[in-house]
């Protein structure tokens, strides 16, 4: 028990606050262009391209995909989710038509706000795919947080006596929380160890698994 209050309270990681930081890079990015799109008559806003959706013929750039509408805008995909009586905006790289052949193998029990307010996301200091993990990273703690109420904490695979200075340790044996993993790797694919949620890929691969387990996580694709 003290071992798990112990990992548990550490969390004061430069790695976390680069992870936020560029989360809120990315909502400022979305409120800019979402601004911009509400101000102008042409093109439409993305509220009005959602209801233009609901009674039109599907394209490349919007569909209806299990029942959420999906517009895409300058290299973004958009659509709504209900939370209670809060609408919320998302916004992904991916569209889930893009997805669809990326094999996802997972139980959601451990996303789950009131048994796990907090969920680890490791990674591995010594990555070759910094940049592509780091976006990875921002946008499944966006959604996290926002939409789903967990907190993501920070963490290595490994000590490497520089990024992971005073950072948890913490891979997919660890048993007392659960944890999602980004793992560089050429496989694309999402599966899960013990209580442990591995994203696999590298480049913009490991971003599509990400956005693969987002709308699992949304309930959007099975």
């Amino acid at each position: 028990m003290e071992e798990e209050e112990k990992v548990e309270i550490k969390s004061n990681s430069g790695m976390i606050i680069s992870i936020i930081t560029v989360a809120i890079i990315i909502l400022l990015v979305g409120f800019v262009l979402y601004t911009k799109l509400t101000l102008d008559k042409d093109p439409l806003t993305i509220d009005e391209l959602h209801q233009k959706n609901l009674g039109e013929d599907e394209t490349d750039s919007n569909y209806i995909y299990g029942g959420f509408s999906f517009v895409e805008f300058d290299e973004m995909w958009y659509t709504q989710i209900q939370r209670e009586n809060t609408v919320i905006d998302v916004t992904l790289h991916f569209g889930p038509k893009d997805l669809e052949n990326i094999p996802l193998d997972v139980d959601l029990q451990y996303i789950d706000s009131e048994k796990f307010p907090k969920i680890y996301m490791t990674i591995d200091p010594y990555t070759t795919d910094a940049t592509y993990q780091a976006l990875t990273a921002s946008e499944l703690t966006l959604n996290l947080v926002r939409a789903l109420n967990v907190i993501p904490v920070a963490a290595c695979t490994k000590q490497d006596n520089n990024t992971c200075i005073n950072r948890d340790i913490i891979d997919c044996s660890y048993e007392y929380a659960p944890i999602i993993y980004l793992k560089e790797s050429n496989n694309t694919r999402v599966y899960m160890e013990n209580a442990c949620y591995v994203i696999e890929g590298k480049g913009e691969n490991i971003v599509k698994a990400s956005n693969r387990f987002i709308y699992k996580m949304y309930g959007i694709m099975s």
